[in-house]
């Protein structure tokens, strides 16, 4: 299994960009010096070595902390792109899914909250340890929002970013 020791032999990370680049040449084509890995389609820092694809954000862990982490590394500001150390905590599989990104083609920019065209309402629903809650049909956009933020505040165990979030339709 790949040591922080040996990691560092090979690997310099700058924990303030969230960067590898390779100390020593990897293979013919590159070079030390050369920026390690490629991003996938989702964003995240893929690093090939021996044979095996490791997560970046999984590199930064080791790197910095000297083990693998315990559970899952959840992005904290939602980038996957983002591999500064500040931005990475060790968290469990809910937690992490509680700070998931908004689905591309929502409608409300808000997780949770939708629009419901048989009954021409907002309807809002929550995750909590793998089961879906129906949290209720609205008329109102603000109010669905409001009611899935306060869920949110009362069930989710570790995400920062709802306390902060400001209604913004209306």
């Amino acid at each position: 299994m790949l040591t922080q020791e040996r990691l560092k032999e090979l690997f310099h990370y700058d924990p303030e960009i969230g960067t590898f680049t390779w100390l020593v040449r990897p293979c013919n084509s590159m070079q030390a010096g050369n920026v390690a890995g490629t991003y996938d389609k989702n964003g995240y820092l893929r690093i090939l070595y021996k044979g095996k694809l490791y997560m970046g954000h999984w590199f930064a862990w080791l790197y910095v902390y000297g083990k693998w982490p315990d559970n899952e590394i959840d992005h904290i500001n939602g980038n996957p792109s983002d591999n500064t150390i500040l931005n990475l905590r060790d968290v469990t599989r809910k937690q992490n899914m509680e700070n998931k990104k908004v689905y591309k083609n929502s409608k409300t920019g808000y997780p949770g909250v939708t629009w419901h065209s048989r009954d021409k309402k907002w309807n809002v629903r929550i995750g909590h340890y793998g089961k879906r809650i129906s949290l209720g049909y609205f008329d109102d956009l603000n109010e669905a929002i409001s009611v899935r933020i306060k869920a949110e505040n009362e069930t989710y165990t570790h995400n920062f970013r709802v306390k902060s979030i400001q209604l913004k339709h209306g």
